[in-house]
């Protein structure tokens, strides 16, 4: 989880800039591979605040939409991504393979990470809780393989806005849920019989929940607001494929 950061002047790294940026909490920065100039400079300062640096050309912005096949890396660019979709999106291209997830709020310098009255942008709450969520969790989601997609027998809402993968590690299952849409999600789902029905910790906000159980597999309802994403997690016994 980086934030792109082009420089003050742009090319130019500051000092300033980059404390501030780990100060927010961000652990890397994004610096564009055109200006190649600045880039040893940058892992100078980035190394005395403990900023990782990653150098690249920019990607198109993830949407709604591509975040179904995002590549390894994506770009989460601030002014065509609604703060309010932002959760769902990027865990969503979690969900489908990304692992280098770079916000970009768009600025010619800097990172744009204060607006021109100096106050920070509504962004920036999101994008601070998804990196500390990712980087929290990291060990678990470096395990994630190719997942199963959920199959979903009745839902509520927008159609194609509700998307959920299930993998699992050698401990854990996992399920990565979202809700694109500007509407709430209601939705159902009978998960393979080799998972459990409880408990189902909630990754995001710590909440415990529980599946009916029967005999064709736990019975999953699942409720997501606008804009949301849930992460569960389960322990379960080792076996070799999911049904």
């Amino acid at each position: 989880m980086s934030i792109w950061y082009r420089g003050t002047p742009a090319g130019t790294p500051n000092q300033d800039d980059l404390a501030m940026l780990r100060a927010m909490g961000f652990r890397a920065v994004t610096w564009p591979a055109a200006q190649a100039a600045g880039i040893a400079e940058l892992r100078r300062q980035a190394a005395i605040v403990s900023l990782a640096v990653e150098v690249r050309e920019p990607l198109p912005a993830v949407t709604e939409a591509t975040a179904l096949t995002p590549g390894s890396q994506v770009d989460v660019r601030i002014p065509s991504l609604p703060a309010a979709v932002m959760p769902a999106t990027v865990w969503r291209a979690v969900a489908h393979g990304a692992r280098s997830i770079a916000f970009d709020a768009g600025a010619p310098a800097g990172a744009g990470v204060e607006d021109v009255n100096g106050q920070t942008p509504a962004w920036i709450a999101p994008a601070r809780t998804i990196a500390r969520q990712l980087t929290a969790n990291a060990p678990l989601f470096d395990q994630l393989g190719d997942g199963a997609p959920v199959k979903f027998q009745s839902i509520g809402g927008i159609p194609g806005a509700l998307d959920a993968v299930l993998f699992q590690t050698q401990r854990d299952w996992v399920i990565i849920a979202t809700n694109t849409s500007g509407e709430r999600a209601e939705a159902m789902a009978v998960l393979p019989r080799a998972l459990p029905y409880a408990p189902w910790g909630s990754l995001l906000d710590g909440r415990v929940v529980a599946m009916r159980e029967s005999p064709a597999g736990p019975i999953w309802n699942l409720v997501l607001e606008p804009g949301a994403a849930r992460i569960y997690v389960a322990a379960k016994k080792p076996i070799k494929n999911i049904p």
